[in-house]
């Protein structure tokens, strides 16, 4: 494989980084509410910033996408974890 044949492979790993992202924040703001669906919610932010730390250590001229498409995958976790802890604990307290 060719050096430009990488860089052009590690430029569309750093836009699917993006898009991961993306599409995890949309699923986060687009999910029905309940317990198993922020669930979902929360697997799909865990792979989105799986897909972007992988994105993130390759080189290339767009790696800025994938570290932008980690942050926000990361910002969607947090707050996906922390909604989904609120929604357990009231689960857990009305038994």
């Amino acid at each position: 494989m060719t050096d430009t044949a990488r860089l052009q492979n590690n430029q569309l790993l750093h836009l699917s980084a993006l898009a991961a992202g993306l599409f995890a924040m949309g699923s986060f703001f687009f999910a029905p509410t309940g317990l198993v669906p922020q669930m979902l919610v929360l697997l799909i932010g865990i792979v989105a910033v799986i897909i972007g730390h992988r994105a993130s250590r390759r080189p290339g001229s767009t790696r800025w996408v994938a570290i932008l498409g980690l942050i926000i995958a990361y910002l969607q976790l947090f707050v996906a974890g922390g909604i989904m802890l609120v929604g357990a604990i009231r689960v857990l307290t009305s038994l």
